[in-house]
């Protein structure tokens, strides 16, 4: 985890001070709007296809439309329908959303070259160091899942 020392910290207040005087929008709704734009680790389960959770997630926790989430995710339409629709099938209720510390920032989930198992792989081992078993865990998949679609994604970029 992260840690800022105190003349970091001190920048980041004012930051966010300034950010928030400049757009007239209170810091826990800055803090809110940063948070509506990460997905938590902690919606996967062994259920869902990380695609099935995150358009999910999308839909039913931030209200997207199936097209918003089409462009965000760099989906057909279509495929976007079709996992929402299977999601909502093999898991009805609400995904169990804990509070956790690993979370992956939705813009990381675009990409024309890679799966999206194999960008959530990426994010999680470059930028939390986790090993592909820790990585297996949170994401309910086989750590040798886990190591293949690291690698396929490193042969890729």
């Amino acid at each position: 985890m992260l840690r800022l020392n105190d003349k970091e910290l001190q920048k980041l207040e004012s930051d966010i001070e300034n950010f928030s005087h400049k757009y007239n929008i209170s810091a826990q709704n800055i803090l809110e709007l940063i948070n509506n734009q990460r997905i938590p680790v902690t919606i996967f389960n062994d259920k869902l296809s990380p695609l099935e959770t995150i358009v999910k997630y999308l839909k039913e926790e931030h209200k997207k439309t199936l097209t918003e989430i089409s462009k965000l995710l760099n989906k057909k339409v279509s495929i976007i329908w079709l996992a929402y629709n299977n999601s909502k099938k093999k898991h009805p209720q609400k995904l169990q959303k804990v509070q956790g510390i690993y979370d992956i920032p939705l813009g990381k989930l675009y990409s024309k070259k890679l799966s999206l198992l194999e960008r959530i792989c990426v994010y999680l081992k470059d930028n939390y160091s986790l090993n592909y078993h820790k990585i297996g865990l949170l994401l309910k998949r086989d750590e040798r899942t886990i190591w293949t679609a690291y690698n396929r994604a490193k042969k890729r970029s």
